[in-house]
């Protein structure tokens, strides 16, 4: 899927924000599931 738009992960303020405040979705990162969950993995235990 192409964005129109360049996003990020803002991975340190994931915590700081409630789903209500995020708005609707803009597409489905399925595809980079474990590549998310590796960065979340590092921020939390530096492994």
């Amino acid at each position: 899927m192409q964005l129109e738009q360049k996003y990020i992960l803002m991975t340190p303020q994931l915590v700081g924000i409630s789903k209500k405040e995020l708005g609707s979705s803009v597409t489905v990162f399925d595809q980079h599931r474990e590549i998310i969950i590796n960065a979340l993995d590092f921020l939390i235990s530096g492994i």
